[in-house]
């Protein structure tokens, strides 16, 4: 009934503007967010991209807004209550700059909102030397990589090394867009100041996270300490 009783107004409208002989449908849609590329699924320590592009803790963020400052996400959070929102803790001043610290931000669907990144300039500048480098370690150390190469190889369906490195760099290049680096949007209260007995500095923000971007990798809060 809600459909009809909508197109009845619509029909009305266009009547007021002379406007007849008009049909009015209406069709059920399925709407599906796409968060491109996803983050990647735990891998072996030894991988070159194990940590900054899987959904672990202590991932390295930034803003849209201010993508030279350079922060760390804390733990998963569930918004808890009828919400399935997945939330991001970090600091305040991570996620807001400093001339608005004071204040609480409210996050309204009719504005744009503040986009958290995954790897800020300086953070994803310093993942791919580190990419490199390591990639250059491995024709050194071919006894000990000899097998995870030939699983680099078949992952990225090449037949050599060269294969390998250009699918490699072609995967990275898809995160130097900052739209394929965010993460979520920021929901975060002011930094309060003088709080308790003992007078401390509340800082602390929230930020919801983009669940389709955590990819099948997520597995919540969990951290991998390696085995020695």
């Amino acid at each position: 009934m809600p459909a009809h009783n909508a197109a009845q107004d619509v029909l009305a409208l266009l009547k007021d503007y002379q406007i007849t002989n008009v049909g009015i449908g209406y069709r059920k849609s399925f709407h599906m967010r796409k968060a491109a590329p996803q983050l990647l699924q735990p891998v072996d320590g030894l991988d070159p991209l194990a940590g900054p592009l899987t959904p672990t803790l202590g991932l390295h963020i930034s803003t849209k807004a201010r993508p030279d400052t350079q922060g760390t996400m804390g733990p998963y959070l569930a918004e808890g209550g009828d919400s399935n929102n997945l939330l991001g803790l970090s600091c305040h001043h991570v996620l807001i700059r400093s001339k608005e610290v004071i204040d609480d931000y409210i996050c309204h669907s009719s504005v744009p909102s503040r986009d958290v990144l995954l790897l800020g300039k300086i953070a994803f500048t310093n993942f791919v030397g580190s990419i490199k480098l390591r990639i250059g370690r491995h024709g050194i150390m071919v006894k000990r990589w000899r097998k995870q190469i030939g699983e680099f190889m078949e992952r990225e369906k090449g037949t050599n090394t060269v294969d390998v490195e250009k699918a490699r760099a072609a995967r990275i290049k898809d995160w130097e867009i900052f739209d394929n680096r965010v993460l979520g949007n920021i929901l975060s209260p002011a930094i309060s100041l003088g709080v308790g007995e003992h007078r401390f500095t509340e800082d602390w923000g929230i930020f919801q996270v983009d669940f389709v971007k955590l990819s099948d990798g997520f597995q919540g809060n969990k951290l991998d300490l390696g085995a020695f």
